[in-house]
């Protein structure tokens, strides 16, 4: 799969240990994996996170 997906609002990631994770509007994401409810996604850095299909033309577009 070799879509991609910009944010179109900021993003902070959270996890309890780690610092957060900030993601400006205009951010760029491969989509690893498709799931019925979210999608998989990379950062150039090799983090991989969920986003919520809900939230598409909200805090991110699929180009």
């Amino acid at each position: 799969m070799s879509d991609v997906i910009e944010l179109i609002s900021p993003v902070t990631l959270e996890k309890e240990g780690y610092p957060p994770l900030h993601f400006t509007k205009g951010t760029l994401f491969k989509v690893e994996q498709d799931f019925p409810n979210c999608y998989l996604v990379r950062t150039d850095q090799g983090f991989t996170f969920t986003l919520d299909k809900n939230n598409e033309n909200k805090t991110w577009v699929k180009l």
